[in-house]
């Protein structure tokens, strides 16, 4: 037997239940239990006892979220489902259901399936490797991109400083020795970085990078356009034009696209007439820009991540306070699983538990061994053989699985109190 819904809303007034149906509809309802489970009544009640009775119900039910429509419905013990149908949406009270704001359902990300992106200007990184790294280790980020490094094929030292275990750097510097300017990519060792692409243009300097994440691969374009100045007298005209060409490129290319880096343009000018010529030239590809907040000192938005607005690989973009140069940082997750920490084999001796005295007897053999031997290679092999079977004998050696974890040489317990005193009195400041 079949209700519509007009007819089920009807049950609230008592002219509706003198009709025929309606004794139908309650033996019905009692017959899958609903009447039971207290999801529906046929008498109004009083309050007396409510919260009892809530916590007797609770036990048998369970609310099912639809997105289809946004409207909740009740599944009891029974095999019955009740849902409010589509047919129509306005009650005899004139009241339409349908506006009713449906419960929020966040979609939750673990932490195996976000990638902690970074984006930061740091105008000569030089100087400032050990503060980008302490950063980059505080927030967790797994992938920093890096426009401004302003390294040259000399600065192989702040290369290696920017390789801490657990991290690994890559670089393209700018060519025939000019200053300024270089992209660089701080990732961890576990993602797989492979630079496909680089170079330079009239307005832009590009390097692309192909990231694996447990064989999901994200193609990672990192650009940064210099502004007008009379070192650099290439107009904003000439960049639209040359960054078109380079998109043209790389949107045919397969896999997820990222493309990120500093444009010099404010965007959040929309109408200027440079920004609708930028906003134009990634509408026609089916790209977005995402960064909405200002991320320059100035108020402007002069940094972007770029995706295509059919792709879902961002979940947000956040823009924090902290400065390396006129820029602030730009973060944001990526939806793609993090691959695993590395694990390597370590071999190891217990030295510390090795009896003394026992050790110390075994030694005293080979030592009056060796009394009587004159040839030099002889004693020698004698020491090295037995004295490594001694050592075999007391602390053999041991096989382990290390698991390679970000470490920074100068972090100790002075600097985690210190920042945690940072953080009380941030939170201080924020609020009161």
């Amino acid at each position: 037997m079949y209700y519509s819904r007009i007819q089920l809303l009807q049950l609230r007034y008592k002219h509706a239940r003198s009709c025929a149906w309606f004794s139908d509809c309650i033996v019905q309802l009692r017959q899958s239990n609903i009447l039971n489970n207290g999801i529906t009544k046929t008498h109004r009640g009083v309050r007396a006892g409510v919260r009892v009775k809530a916590r007797q119900h609770n036990g048998n039910l369970r609310i099912v979220h639809y997105e289809q429509f946004s409207v909740q419905s009740v599944l009891g013990q029974g095999q019955y489902q009740y849902s409010v149908a589509k047919q129509s949406t306005v009650s005899d009270r004139k009241a339409n259901i349908f506006n009713l704001k449906p419960i929020a359902k966040e979609l939750q990300h673990s932490r195996s399936v976000k990638i902690k992106f970074g984006l930061i200007n740091t105008q000569s990184v030089r100087n400032k490797s050990a503060a980008l790294l302490d950063y980059v280790f505080d927030q967790n980020i797994d992938v920093c991109c890096l426009t401004e490094t302003w390294l040259s094929t000399n600065d192989d030292l702040v290369r290696f400083s920017l390789k801490p275990p657990g991290y690994d750097f890559q670089d393209s510097p700018r060519k025939n020795g000019r200053t300024g300017g270089g992209i660089g990519l701080l990732h961890r060792e576990n993602i797989q970085a492979s630079m496909v692409a680089q170079g330079e243009v009239d307005s832009f300097e590009f390097s692309e990078w192909l990231l694996q994440f447990q064989r999901k691969p994200l193609r990672l374009c990192v650009v940064y356009r210099p502004p007008y100045s009379a070192k650099h007298k290439v107009t904003k005209a000439v960049f639209h034009r040359q960054f078109a060409d380079y998109l043209e490129s790389v949107v045919t290319k397969p896999n997820p696209l990222l493309v990120v880096g500093d444009v010099n343009i404010h965007l959040n000018r929309l109408i200027d007439n440079d920004t609708r010529q930028f906003n134009d030239v990634l509408s026609s590809m089916a790209l977005e820009q995402v960064v909405r907040d200002p991320t320059h000192v100035s108020g402007n938005i002069l940094d972007v991540v770029i995706k295509r607005k059919d792709d879902d690989i961002v979940l947000s973009t956040t823009v924090h306070d902290e400065l390396f140069s006129d820029h602030r940082v730009v973060s944001a997750s990526i939806c793609f699983p993090l691959p695993p920490l590395t694990v390597v084999d370590r071999l190891s001796r217990k030295i510390k538990q090795i009896d003394q005295e026992s050790f110390q007897s075994d030694l005293r053999q080979v030592v009056n061994q060796a009394e009587g031997i004159d040839d030099l290679r002889a004693l020698a092999k004698l020491y090295n053989t037995e004295f490594r079977a001694i050592l075999d004998k007391h602390a053999p050696v041991v096989k382990k699985r290390v698991v390679i974890r970000p470490k920074l040489p100068w972090y100790n317990e002075d600097l985690q109190i210190c920042k945690r005193r940072k953080l009380v009195r941030t939170i201080v400041w924020i609020w009161y």
